[in-house]
């Protein structure tokens, strides 16, 4: 038995992990669009969006990691995903500075 991956030592509780990834992936992507569809704020929801998005795109990763035993996928996926990772939470941090301030300093990007 190889017990270098996740997928080795998870054979029991794999399939949890497909209610764990994609059921949170698809209804952000459905709440993300559905937000951006209807808001009268574009600039805010299409932040919103965004990080919506890329969480969705982390969870795809990490669901890959778990299910998978091939090393290259396991490498390459995992180097992608700690850039995902670094864009989620700047869009996440910004989306919350964006909306609990008054005047921000970065008006342009968000009218």
């Amino acid at each position: 038995m190889d017990i270098n991956t996740c997928f080795a030592t998870t054979a029991e509780v794999r399939s949890l992990s497909l209610y764990a990834h994609l059921a949170p992936a698809l209804t952000s992507l459905v709440l993300g669009w559905f937000v951006y569809r209807n808001s009268l704020m574009k600039s805010k929801a299409l932040l919103f969006f965004l990080f919506t998005f890329f969480f969705a795109l982390w969870l795809f990763g990490d669901l890959i990691l778990w299910n998978t035993n091939n090393y290259f996928y396991i490498a390459g996926i995992w180097s992608i995903l700690d850039y995902i990772n670094i864009i989620f939470f700047g869009l996440l941090f910004f989306f919350v500075y964006v909306d609990f301030s008054k005047k921000s300093r970065f008006s342009y990007l968000v009218t």
